[in-house]
């Protein structure tokens, strides 16, 4: 299967994004939230140092509203990952997501770290055995990029960045298309 990347700049309204960069070296993010286990699909144990979400959150509602507009596609379910993420890698760390839902997708809004292309994501070709970087999506912040979670191999690309952390929201869902 081959990529499916949707990518929007300026995706959450200013006011909304204003308070999210205000606040979110203040959340308490852990280890443990969320783990994506090399048994499962990844490449190796990918830790997200993570804060959740709570699909109650008014924000999910934006994030909804906003993915309507730009995407045009919404909210149908939401699964358990949905949090703030805290990034710091210094090793590639190539996984494919697991899927809760059929035909589900996997939103990652850029919040804050260095602008640069190496803060972002890389996607990845699979052949045979091999992973090969074949897409880089830059980092830039209130960006959104929308993918398929099926056998969609990416990675954080901190590992070749002078960015010692990148903080996203990770938003996994059933999409309900318009």
């Amino acid at each position: 299967m081959g990529l499916n990347l949707q990518i929007c700049d300026n995706f959450l309204p200013q006011d909304t994004f204003d308070q999210i960069y205000q606040n979110i070296e203040t959340f308490s993010f852990s280890a443990f939230d969320i783990v994506q286990k090399k048994d499962y699909g990844a490449a190796a144990d990918h830790v997200f140092y993570s804060a959740k979400i709570d699909p109650k959150d008014p924000l999910v509602s934006i994030i909804d509203s906003c993915l309507r507009k730009n995407f045009k596609c919404g909210i149908k379910r939401i699964t358990p990952t949905c949090a703030w993420t805290m990034v710091s890698t210094r090793e590639p760390t190539p996984h494919s997501d697991n899927e809760l839902f059929k035909g589900e997708k996997h939103l990652i809004i850029y919040i804050k770290a260095k602008r640069d292309i190496n803060c972002g994501t890389g996607f990845y070709i699979k052949e045979k055995d091999n992973l090969i970087l074949n897409t880089h999506i830059g980092f830039l912040e209130n960006r959104a990029v929308l993918f398929d979670a099926k056998d969609c191999w990416h990675s954080p690309l901190l590992w070749n960045s002078d960015s010692l952390r990148r903080y996203s929201a990770i938003v996994w869902f059933e999409p309900e298309d318009l």
